[in-house]
């Protein structure tokens, strides 16, 4: 599963129009099932990692699907460097972009 989540990384960093399929096609909700039933931390930082690239290209779908309260209900799991990094790049940048879509 770590392997397929880098995947996903990779490919929107390489292509970023990837994203629009990437949501198009269900992953949200498969990086959402990998944050909330947490069995290795380094899969959970990876998914959260993707899910912050998504929400770049894709800031909608991603506080549709409740990306903000899936990171907000387990910010206690990781350190606090990658705490502070979650507060600062995806959520206020997830609220920017959304404000300016709608």
């Amino acid at each position: 599963m770590l392997l397929a989540i880098r995947a996903i990384i990779y490919l929107c960093d390489v292509m970023p129009r990837a994203a629009d399929a990437i949501v198009r096609h269900g992953a949200l909700s498969v990086l959402h099932g990998r944050l909330l039933l947490i069995e290795y931390l380094d899969v959970a930082e990876q998914s959260l990692q993707a899910l912050e690239n998504l929400s770049r290209k894709q800031p909608v779908p991603c506080l549709q699907t409740g990306t903000i309260m899936a990171i907000l209900g387990f910010m206690d799991f990781f350190s606090t460097s990658v705490q502070g990094h979650l507060f600062r790049d995806m959520g206020l940048d997830l609220l920017h972009r959304a404000s300016m879509h709608c």
